[in-house]
């Protein structure tokens, strides 16, 4: 899964780089490119919760909320893509 993100990662950032003089939805591209990078930030913070989340209950709870937290930040950028058009 690691491997997963790193990749997506490499391959947002190297789009946004390639498509950065391109003015056509770029307030739009660059805001997706950067909420994904912060879902991705979320999800290495929420792997690294999981060794406390084995230890107590406080612990499972905030290794929950980070995960949730990202995957909400990823589907809004995602249904931002989907739906709001140039």
């Amino acid at each position: 899964l690691g491997v997963l993100f790193a990749v997506n990662s490499v391959t947002g950032v190297w789009n946004m780089i390639e498509a950065r003089h391109d003015p056509s939805g770029r307030t739009r591209r660059n805001l997706h490119g950067l909420s994904m990078l912060l879902a991705d930030a979320g999800f290495l913070y929420t792997a690294a919760l999981a060794g406390a989340a084995r230890e107590s209950q406080d612990g499972a709870n905030r290794h929950r909320n980070a995960a949730l937290a990202s995957i909400g930040v990823a589907t809004a950028s995602t249904l931002m893509m989907w739906l709001w058009k140039d």
